[in-house]
């Protein structure tokens, strides 16, 4: 898990929003119905995101140490989410006003509700699938883990007798080997010095 998920939306949501605002501009000088269009069913995905975002904040906000996340860093992706959000409705008001939107009201308010329903039970199930991945990574990363520190123990354990046996082999050193060793190499001194001559 290289990257932070909420990161990789956030950008994908800045860049929606950012091109949602360059869609408005050209629509306030033309007014057309299929730049309106498309532009509602942009405001639908950010929405959809902004969603997904608020319950995985939610999420990360439960078990912020399972999560490692900080609690300002929890402040400024909820400020980003409500800010987003009232950009997006600031946006969806001024199209409404823009076709003329009074008359039916209720009834797009009324489907709109039906399709925001829907868009949650497939926002849940997508964060279900979320979590159910997180949750096999972080079992795998525990296995590892374990694995590991398995092995570092049979290391240390066969490291610690091969301690003891180099003990073992080390000569003691006691001053009748020094005085044998000065002799041995006094002797070969001389003889050297014998053979060279």
């Amino acid at each position: 898990m290289s990257e932070d998920p909420f990161d990789e939306v956030k950008a994908d949501v800045a860049a929606s929003l950012n091109s949602v605002e360059a869609g408005l501009q050209r629509w306030r000088g033309q007014r057309d119905a299929s730049t309106s269009k498309r532009l509602l069913s942009e405001l639908e995905t950010i929405d959809e995101d902004l969603s997904d975002m608020e319950a995985a904040i939610a999420a990360a906000a439960a078990d912020p140490e399972r999560f490692q996340i900080s609690e300002a860093t929890l402040a400024a992706r909820r400020a980003f989410v409500r800010s987003t959000s009232s950009s997006v409705a600031a946006a969806r008001q001024e199209l409404a006003r823009g076709r003329g939107g009074g008359a039916g009201a209720s009834g797009s308010k009324r489907v709109a509700g039906e399709e925001r329903v829907g868009q949650l039970g497939e926002a849940v199930g997508r964060l279900k699938q979320l979590g159910g991945a997180m949750g096999q990574e972080l079992a795998s990363q525990n296995a590892m883990l374990s694995d590991l520190e398995a092995g570092l123990d049979e290391t240390a354990s066969g490291m610690d007798a091969l301690k003891g046996k180099m003990r073992a082999l080390l000569p003691k050193h006691e001053p009748k080997q020094k005085m044998a060793i000065c002799f041995l190499s006094v002797l070969l001194i001389i003889l050297v010095i014998l053979v060279l001559s």
